[in-house]
Formats: C-alpha cells, structure tokens, sequence
C-alpha cells in the first residue's frame, strides 16, 4: 500500500472533522453558528469541545438537554413542532436563544428575539409548508405567497424538506391539521394553480384533489399513458394514504386509464376485422387478446361499488363506458353477421355438449368438476392467474349451444 500511494497527499477537511465531533453536543444550527468563518483552527475547535463539557457553565446544547436522544436536527426540530409541552422546559433552560439560531441556520427562518415560542412554532410550519410547496411548482409562484421569505441556500432548502418529509411519516395527525390550517389562512387552493404546474410532493390537500380532477379531462382527451404515469407517481401520496376512500377514487382513476386504453385498442381493431366466426374468437380468447377489455370492465364496475361516494371521475366515466358499449355492439353485430354467414357452424371446434364426455366422464377413476353458470372467459382466465402454484393450469374455451347469447 505505501508503494502504491507514494506521492499522492491527503488533506483532512477541519471544518468536516469539525462537525462530526462537536454533534454529540451541539445542534446542527449551532454547530454551523460556530463553522461560519472565513479561517477555522484547531484550537477553535478544542476549545468549543472543552466548553461543551462544561455543562455547567451553560457552553453546552440546551436543546439537546430538552430533546434527548435526537441527534438529527430535523427529527429535532419535527418534535418542536408538534409537541408544545417542552416549551417550557426550553425556557427554563435558557434554550430558546439556540432554537432560534438553529431555525436560523438551517432552516433560513429569521424571528425576533421577542418572538414567543408559541407564535415561532405558528410561523415555523407556514414558512416550511409554503416553502415546499411554492419551491415544487412547475410554473409562477401566486402573488399571495411569492412576498414570504425564502430559504437562502440549497442546503435550507433540503433541510426544510426533511422536516415535513419526517413529520408527514411520524406525526400524521399533526401534520394534517397543520397544513390545512395554512392552506385556510393563506387561501392557497383560490390561488388556482393549474394542476399540471403542481410538483411532485403533495404539500396541500388540494393538490391531489385537484390532480385527480385534471385526470378527468386527461382521459377525456385518450391521454391513457398521461393518466398512468400520474396514477403511479400520485396515487400514494400523503394525502391519498390517509385513508381507503382516496385509494379506491385513485384506484378507479388507474383502472380507468387502463379501460379506455383497451376500448380504443379493440375498437380499432374490431372495426378492420374480417374472418371466420373461428377466427373471431381466436381473436378475443388469445393471449393478450379482446377478452381483457371486458376483464378491466368488469373489475371497474367492483371498485365502482366499493366506493362510499360517488366516482370523482364522472364525465371521463360516463365517455368511457359509453364507448366500451358502443365497440361490444359492434362486435357483436360483425361476429353475428359472420357466424350468420357460416351457416351458424364452427368448424372444427368442441361443442359445450361434449365437455363432459370428453374431460370428466372419460377420464377413470374419481374426478370432482365445478359447473358454474354465466363464467365468462376473462373470468376464467383471472382464475386460472390466482391458480398459477398448481401443477398444471390450462385455460380453453368451447362452443356453446344456440340460442345462446
């Protein structure tokens, strides 16, 4: 190793060393009051470790004292906000000095020296939730917010995430109330940002209400993929994960993309198709064939009924389904005229009739056989998909006997 590094020199960082050994008793905000210089020595920071074991004499963290076991200033400053039964130990230990400096520091929030903890903690949520949502925007920042204060540096900025990243994922609950509290005062959802310039964090209820909104006039428009892609990257958010009602308007959202990519993809092809009655159902019953439109229907319809209210997405549900019908009809007649022309006969294919002779009753020995009416062939293939551990699973359809629909 000394050979192979020979004439290559290694610097140590002070200011990074520096940091790592002044956490244990200081706060990130105090420890970047105390780095804030043109020149560092070390002897700078052999003193402030030595005044740092001096608890007695004050030098030390106050904060850490009142938040124990934090070493991150981030899950430090979510507790702050939202628990408010330290206030008072943060005054007695003379801790509120620091905490501004470290809201100062990290986070680029300024307050008076005057400023009661209480209101610090109002202030600190407006700055942070207005911050992140305004620096996520694609598109101008409303006049109603663009007047607050900014954080100053990237560094603020990525802290500051953090601090909501950790509240929403700790402290739900008081998160909620918080930012529809200041979604409220500022009246932020009559600022009418338009849906496709909101960004990738849903800071505000409104957001993902106004997402799922806009994917309505998406799917009008057979933007499927527009409509997939946002259901991927929203339909998890923090606001859609509060509960089951907003997952199922979501879940209908995806499942709707997807019927409306299958009825344009099938109409298409229904209205070029000509062949035998065969081939007509060889079309439907293949692998990827027009048998997954009806399966997609089918499984909308159940997550339609699992919905306490109405879907949210009623026009592009309406347009949706009246499409789908209107393909079904002109499947059928097309398929009608052909069987018509064939004589009604399918050549070559087995007949309902013979299933039993030819799957159960010739077979030997014992065999138990489930006969259940009105099991369309998507279903059958869904079965067969919940079935893929079994040794052998084998889907194929038959003709059944006319008149039958």
């Amino acid at each position: 190793m000394e050979l192979e590094l020979a004439g290559k020199r290694w610097t140590p960082q002070l200011k990074r060393l520096a940091r790592e050994v002044l956490k244990p008793f200081y706060v990130d905000g105090k420890i970047d009051e105390l780095l804030d210089m043109a020149v560092l020595s070390y002897d700078d920071v052999v003193g402030w470790l030595e005044q740092a074991e001096e608890q007695a004499a004050g030098h030390g963290s106050m904060l850490k004292l009142v938040f124990p076991g934090f070493e991150s200033s981030e899950r430090l400053l979510a507790e702050w906000l939202v628990n408010d039964d330290r206030d008072s130990a943060i005054e007695d230990k003379n801790a509120a000095p620091e905490l501004r400096a470290h809201l100062s520091h990290r986070l680029g929030l300024v307050l008076p020296d005057a400023t009661a903890l209480g209101d610090a903690r109002n202030q600190c949520w407006r700055y942070l939730l207005v911050n992140e949502f305004r620096c996520d925007l694609l598109g101008p920042v409303p006049k109603s917010l663009s007047m607050l204060s900014a954080p100053s540096s990237d560094p603020q900025l990525k802290a500051l995430r953090q601090v909501l990243s950790t509240t929403r994922r700790k402290h739900a609950a008081e998160y909620t109330a918080a930012a529809d509290k200041v979604e409220q005062e500022l009246q932020i959802r009559q600022a009418a940002v338009p849906a496709a310039e909101l960004g990738a964090v849903d800071t505000f209820r409104f957001e993902e209400r106004a997402l799922l909104a806009w994917c309505d006039q998406l799917l009008i428009n057979r933007q499927f993929d527009e409509v997939r892609t946002l259901c991927r990257a929203r339909g998890s958010s923090f606001w859609v994960d509060q509960g089951l009602p907003r997952k199922l308007q979501w879940s209908v959202c995806a499942q709707l993309a997807d019927l409306g990519a299958q009825v344009q993809r099938v109409g298409e092809q229904v209205s070029k198709f000509t062949g035998k009655p065969v081939q007509w159902v060889d079309a439907y019953a293949s692998p990827e064939g027009w048998w997954e439109m009806d399966q997609i229907h089918r499984q909308l319809d159940t997550l339609i009924a699992k919905l306490e209210e109405e879907p949210e997405l009623s026009v592009s549900l309406a347009l949706i389904r009246h499409k789908y019908e209107s393909v079904l009809q002109e499947m059928a007649v097309r398929f009608t005229a052909s069987i018509r022309q064939a004589g009604w006969q399918l050549d070559g294919v087995i007949p309902q009739t013979s299933v039993y002779a030819q799957n159960v009753g010739s077979t030997g020995g014992p065999r138990a056989y489930f006969l259940v009416d009105a099991m369309r062939f998507e279903m059958g293939r869904e079965l067969a998909s919940q079935l893929a551990g079994a040794a052998a699973v084998h889907v194929s359809w038959v003709a059944a006997a006319l008149p039958t629909i």
